[in-house]
């Protein structure tokens, strides 16, 4: 029988979180037909991030926006703000790009 040891961190360290990405109220378009509405998210540096939902539901269609893939469809429009590599000190609340 084998024997398991947990160590955990029970130091309390600045409420700093480091955002790669950041989707802010996103709604996607392909003509006039909304694939994705009111969608926000923040990727977190060094984080594991899954989406996880059942077919059709906007999985692909949010990942082709980070990376810019739906750029080529013409019928694709987007309305909200995606951000890149943002830091946001929850500290004081000020945002730093």
């Amino acid at each position: 029988m084998s024997r398991y040891s947990v160590e955990m961190n029970t130091k309390a360290e600045p409420q700093t979180e480091e955002a790669v990405l950041e989707a802010v109220n996103l709604n996607i378009y392909y003509g006039k037909f909304l694939a994705v509405s009111d969608a926000s998210l923040k990727i977190l540096r060094n984080q594991i991030t899954a989406f996880i939902g059942p077919s059709g539901c906007g999985k692909s269609t949010l990942l082709r926006c980070f990376n810019r893939l739906n750029d080529l469809i013409e019928t694709f429009h987007l309305k909200g703000q995606i951000y890149y590599q943002i830091k946001i000190s929850t500290a004081d609340g000020s945002i730093r790009f």
